[in-house]
């Protein structure tokens, strides 16, 4: 059975934002709510971009290698998943694919930011390239490249977490919040949870 059966299709990014707090896919689908961007969330967006002109004409010493192509931008969708993206960069080799994903932070070996670049690589396999054992996040505040091994226990972690997001966006109820409040204080849809003044 296909998990996109019922037409909602999840975003990527939607897997790291649960990992960091369910309640952001519950504001998403399971209450809409209208969200004003924050100065982060923009900045983050303008670095993105910004990185990607750069890395264009940059080595990839960076990641460990002397060869591949780079592919920027790629559009990545699965129905099996019901999950579309966009991967910031696919290096492509010989006997690999390597996705890559850049961060607007410190490399702070966050699990959901793993767990993102899992899903990508599922995604990228899907789209027919060879297979994906690894991937790096590089994050852009301290301009490291941190390496990722995909491993088969990761896969069966995002594939549940997707059916558990599924569930989720079909009810009413409000999940409970992250147990970390220090990542409440930036958090766009802070004025709508009560219990986290």
């Amino acid at each position: 059975m296909s998990l996109a059966e019922e037409d909602v299709w999840f975003n990527v990014t939607d897997v790291r934002q649960y990992l960091y707090c369910p309640r952001l896919l519950h504001f998403r689908f399971g209450q809409p709510l209208t969200h004003k961007l924050s100065y982060k969330m923009e900045e983050g967006a303008r670095v993105h971009q910004r990185t990607g002109e750069l890395e264009r004409r940059r080595s990839l010493k960076a990641y460990g290698l002397t060869d591949g192509r780079r592919r920027f931008g790629i559009d990545l969708a699965s129905q099996r998943w019901g999950v579309r993206g966009r991967l910031d960069m696919l290096i492509e080799r010989k006997f690999e694919s390597i996705p890559v994903e850049f961060k607007h932070a410190r490399g702070a070996r966050q699990t959901n930011h793993r767990y993102q670049l899992t899903l990508y690589g599922l995604l990228a396999e899907e789209l027919g390239v060879k297979p994906v054992r690894r991937g790096f996040l590089l994050y852009l505040l301290d301009g490291k490249a941190e390496e990722v091994i995909i491993t088969e226990g990761m896969r069966r972690f995002v594939t549940r977490t997707l059916r558990e997001m599924r569930a989720l966006s079909r009810g009413e109820v409000m999940p409970e919040g992250t147990k970390r409040l220090g990542r409440c204080r930036a958090c766009e849809y802070l004025h709508f949870c009560n219990d986290r003044w």
